[in-house]
């Protein structure tokens, strides 16, 4: 960038699903303003890399790295010339095991830490058990209709402080998901599995009914409210499909997404519902607290990333024209096609 040059306030365009933040390297090359300025949940840092390169005695590069749906501008280049080289960074898709594992506690994760433990202590905290729920803090690259795929790989894609909530709780022996909360009939809000999302099914008796006996929902109960109850026809909700829940941070508007599906009232129709994604931990009542072995919600996702895999490899081998035969000694794979599956590291 020359002098004068800058770059207005915006977002990184993720390239795909797995494209995850930006680094950006400045070049030991004098010149002044040009700050990067970064914006999210209402804080700001800058990072002005004039400055930085004066304060070297031997020519360095400086460097800094920022999740994709953080606001960012570059301030006027003042003088000089402002030389960088940005990548996009992305989630391997394989383990590299050549590379040593580094895992720094951060103060915030501690701090989380100690104060779930010390909740899950007191007697007088959720005594007979109930739900937490946590708003995301970042955007990532899902809709109602993401793939089974991309739902799967989200569980273990989360960032920051969605990621250190996700792990801790997990740790903890809490039963910790992913969960679409949707805005149903009558104001109710009914919590959803990723996996079994509001699709084109018909809905007659209201979304809210519909999402609790045909998609494992949970209509939302918030500790210190009226018990909620289904629809204009007032009828109570079972206690097995009620949360008893406590949002710990507010739910957010990052990841909204809309649902199609086909209503039928005195003729069939097409609505939408609108849902935002959150966290949500189980909690058991005090003294049993644990409602989930220590990473059953990884392992549960690995699994599911399987079947997937299981799922993508049979739809690769009807598309290619595979087929596989079983004889006594040794399966005898054929194809009517020369293409073969690619693979980016």
């Amino acid at each position: 960038m020359c002098m004068g040059a800058f770059f207005k306030s915006h977002k990184d365009t993720p390239r795909d699903s797995d494209m995850f933040g930006s680094l950006v390297i400045v070049f030991p090359i004098p010149h002044e303003g040009g700050s990067l300025v970064l914006r999210h949940s209402d804080q700001e840092w800058t990072f002005d890399s004039a400055a930085l390169t004066k304060k070297q005695t031997t020519p360095s590069i400086e460097y800094i790295a920022f999740y994709s749906d953080v606001d960012h501008e570059v301030t006027v280049v003042e003088s000089g010339y402002r030389v960088t080289l940005t990548y996009n960074l992305h989630f391997g898709t394989e383990a590299r095991s050549n590379l040593s594992a580094v895992s720094p506690v951060a103060p915030d994760e501690r701090i989380f830490r100690e104060t779930l433990t010390a909740a899950l202590d007191n007697p007088s905290f959720l005594p007979t058990g109930g739900y937490l729920g946590f708003g995301m803090s970042f955007k990532y690259p899902f809709s109602g209709k993401s793939s089974g795929w991309a739902r799967v790989d989200l569980g273990i894609k989360l960032k920051g402080s969605d990621a250190l909530i996700y792990r801790v709780c997990g740790e903890a022996s809490l039963e910790t998901s992913l969960k679409a909360n949707y805005e149903a009939d009558d104001g109710l809000e009914v919590l959803v599995p990723l996996n079994n999302l509001l699709g084109d099914n018909l809905v007659e008796n209201g979304v809210a009914m519909a999402l609790c006996e045909d998609h494992d929902g949970l209509v939302v109960h918030e500790f210190g409210t009226p018990l909620p109850t289904f629809g204009y026809s007032r009828r109570p909700i079972p206690d097995e499909q009620v949360a008893h829940l406590a949002w710990v941070t507010p739910q957010t508007s990052y990841n909204n997404f809309a649902s199609t599906y086909a209503a039928y009232g005195n003729e069939p129709t097409s609505e939408t519902a609108y849902a935002d994604l959150c966290i949500v931990v189980k909690v058991g009542p005090y003294g049993e607290r644990a409602t989930g072995l220590p990473g059953k919600s990884l392992r549960e996702t690995l699994q599911e990333r399987l079947d997937n895999l299981l799922e993508r490899f049979e739809s690769f081998k009807r598309t290619q024209g595979i087929t596989l035969a079983e004889n006594d000694n040794a399966p005898i794979a054929s194809a009517s096609g020369s293409s073969s599956p690619s693979a980016s590291v």
